[in-house]
């Protein structure tokens, strides 16, 4: 058993070095405590548009943000504990950003599928 794991160990270490270049985890959220997961789109004008992605990655509630084609303007995802939580990051954060002139929200239901790059 001994001389096993010493060779999972050297054949992990090798891919370590040699191939994986990065590791993802993905935490159960019923557990991590952040039940609310939601597509969130910040409506601004193109002269605005850098300034309100500056601002939206500072909030540990913005796990990822994207700028948008067209007159789309800037999609979140955006993780919190509850509905409330939700509402309030919307209300005293999000609307308070000089230059947001609208904000559409989408509450995840269910994630049917999710595709890791590696």
């Amino acid at each position: 058993m001994g001389k096993q794991s010493r060779q999972l160990g050297e054949g992990l270490r090798s891919l370590l070095t040699r191939i994986i270049k990065k590791f993802t985890i993905i935490t159960s959220s019923s557990r991590s405590g952040q039940d609310v997961h939601a597509f969130v789109r910040v409506l601004t004008s193109m002269n605005k548009l850098d300034r309100v992605a500056e601002e939206v990655v500072k909030f540990d509630e913005v796990k990822q943000v994207c700028f948008l084609a067209g007159q789309c303007g800037v999609a979140l995802i955006v993780r919190v504990p509850s509905v409330e939580a939700l509402n309030e990051f919307i209300r005293e954060k999000l609307a308070d950003i000089e230059g947001v002139t609208g904000i559409e929200t989408c509450i995840i239901l269910q994630e049917l599928k999710r595709v890791l790059e590696i």
